[in-house]
């Protein structure tokens, strides 16, 4: 994650009995230090002044929480309250298409263009979606980027001119460890959601695979995603509010999920679960 400074010694022994064991309630000093403040830093004298006691009994076997005391109180406050984001919307998150090979799926509006002009059949392959950095607060942003959508069982020969297209990256495909061991042919995609990819055509929220702030929007127009994007088959407008909300990001999303990419968040991980908070 972050890089972290331990500063430990060892208890003053307490008459015949030796050392004993902190009380739960016994503070450690702890100092988050933003890095623009690391130039130059007085770094004592920096904890100083802004470090904080959290209790020893935060010290266990699970993940830690150094947040400041009443910080701390208030994440405890919305986990005796939370609902689970699956029960709450009836969905767990799927994750977008990973096709293997982007520079065969993933196309632009010329090269889309020129596929439908020569085969206006093939158009019904041939998809709008979305990557992760389109996906905004409440809102996506789509940059007329397209996917040739072809899962495992396609009659690619229906749509000659994205086989045709195909064929000047098969030397690509045909590298992919997959389909060396014949799990699917050379011309298809490698992950293409094969219980769930219809959702995608459906209304849903979507969620921003690696983000610093709360990046979840609503989808009303059955936009595809490629794999840097999770999405809930929901419509559910509160729940989109409290995913999108300043606490229970702090709460839930960015305590929950491992660090990538500088100061951004990834949620791409399965521990990661966020959940909107119950209302009250």
């Amino acid at each position: 994650m972050f890089p972290c400074i331990v500063s430990v010694r060892k208890p003053e022994s307490e008459g015949a009995e030796g050392t004993q064991k902190p009380e739960a309630s016994a503070p450690v000093q702890v100092c988050p230090v933003p890095r623009e403040h690391l130039e130059n830093i007085n770094l004592p004298q920096y904890v100083g002044q802004e470090g904080y006691g959290v209790p020893w009994l935060r010290f266990t076997s699970d993940a830690w929480n150094l947040e400041p005391p009443e910080v701390g109180d208030l994440f405890e406050k919305i986990k005796d309250i939370d609902a689970n984001l699956k029960d709450f919307t009836g969905s767990k998150p799927f994750r977008g298409i990973l096709t293997g090979y982007n520079k065969a799926f993933l196309i632009d509006d010329e090269i889309k263009n020129r596929l439908i002009a020569s085969d206006s059949k093939c158009s019904e392959i041939i998809k709008p979606y979305l990557r992760g950095k389109d996906v905004a607060r409440w809102h996506s942003d789509w940059n007329n980027l397209w996917m040739i959508f072809v899962p495992w069982d396609c009659p690619i020969n229906q749509y000659p001119s994205v086989l045709h297209w195909l064929e000047t990256h098969r030397e690509g495909l045909e590298k992919r460890p997959e389909v060396r061991q014949g799990r699917f042919p050379w011309y298809a995609m490698s992950r293409y959601g094969s219980d769930y990819w219809h959702l995608l055509e459906q209304p849903k929220l979507l969620i921003q695979g690696i983000a610093f702030h709360p990046r979840f929007s609503l989808d009303e127009a059955g936009m595809f995603t490629n794999n840097s994007v999770f999405f809930l088959p929901s419509t559910d407008k509160w729940a989109l509010a409290a995913l999108n909300s300043p606490v229970k990001w702090m709460s839930r999303i960015k305590r929950s999920c491992r660090g990538m990419l500088k100061s951004h968040l990834s949620r791409l991980s399965q521990r990661c679960r966020p959940r909107p908070c119950a209302w009250h």
